[in-house]
């Protein structure tokens, strides 16, 4: 049995006390309308880690994929156009406002009464040794790996147009629940003109690019989301500008595919830094 799952350091043993590391088989999605569930995660880096150079490889590739989704904020209000087709549409009929329903809207991040790993969270935020980077859950349609979307991560704290913790991750089905990550987490220094040192630069989240640049939605279907090309315009300025206040001093990349149990807790694991997840059948409400 391929073991992809790590066990965690001795000290963050203590600190997830009952947490199931499981092993990489897992069984299938038992029916086909069990499509939506409640995805929670936890983000966390290690601070104290330093590593050798070894550890911090500069033959990276950072890029966000062609299919994403932002998580939306349950405070704002959606915006719903009526229907206006038939011989009694009425085109006057003005477009309506409404409060985002959590229990049937997608993506929408969810109150702390309704995650289920708060306390893992505040054993990171109270120990010394971990940073608490990203904490939040929200409910969403589960599709095939062709039509998947991926949630944008931007966390920690922030350095002119970055955060400490990047990327995405994507949640998809086949056979078996899949989880895929394509996380960065950066180490930045002020900007003085000196050298990058071989370091790449960050592409900027596409949530932040122009709305005329990509359309998430439009994005072509492929096998792989993540070798897409895209323009300067999307990506943003990949050249290492004098005007930028910060600088990556060290990148880590976490790049991972796990296949996923749902409603058990998972955990993976880097040298600086790591997920806590649990994914958790939903049934939305007649």
């Amino acid at each position: 049995m391929q073991a992809l799952l790590r066990k965690p350091r001795l000290p963050l043993i203590g600190l997830l006390a009952g947490l199931t590391l499981l092993a990489v088989t897992a069984p299938s999605v038992q029916a086909e309308e069990e499509r939506w569930f409640q995805v929670e995660v936890i983000a966390f880096s290690r601070p104290a880690a330093t590593g050798s150079e070894e550890h911090w490889p500069k033959d990276i590739r950072l890029q966000y994929p062609a299919r994403w989704q932002q998580l939306l904020d349950p405070q704002q209000t959606i915006r719903e156009t009526p229907v206006r087709d038939g011989p009694m549409a009425d085109p006057l009929v003005p477009t309506m406002m409404r409060e985002p329903d959590l229990r049937r809207d997608p993506f929408y991040t969810l109150p702390s009464g309704e995650r289920e790993l708060g306390r893992f969270a505040n054993a990171f935020q109270r120990s010394p040794d971990y940073q608490l980077l990203f904490h939040e859950a929200w409910r969403q349609p589960v599709e095939d790996e062709s039509r998947a979307r991926a949630i944008l991560i931007s966390a920690g704290e922030q350095f002119g147009e970055h955060h400490e913790l990047e990327g995405s991750i994507r949640l998809h089905v086949s056979r078996f629940l899949h989880l895929q990550t394509r996380l960065w987490l950066t180490q930045f220094e002020v900007n003085y003109g000196q050298d990058p040192a071989g370091w790449p630069a960050l592409p900027l989240s596409p949530a932040l690019a122009p709305s005329d640049s990509i359309d998430a939605a439009q994005a072509p279907l492929e096998s792989d989301p993540w070798e897409v090309d895209f323009s300067s315009a999307y990506l943003g300025d990949f050249s290492h500008s004098l005007g930028d206040a910060y600088l990556p001093r060290r990148i880590a990349t976490l790049n991972q595919s796990r296949r996923m149990r749902s409603g058990e807790l998972h955990y993976i694991d880097h040298p600086f830094m790591g997920l806590v997840v649990k994914i958790t059948p939903y049934s939305l409400p007649d």
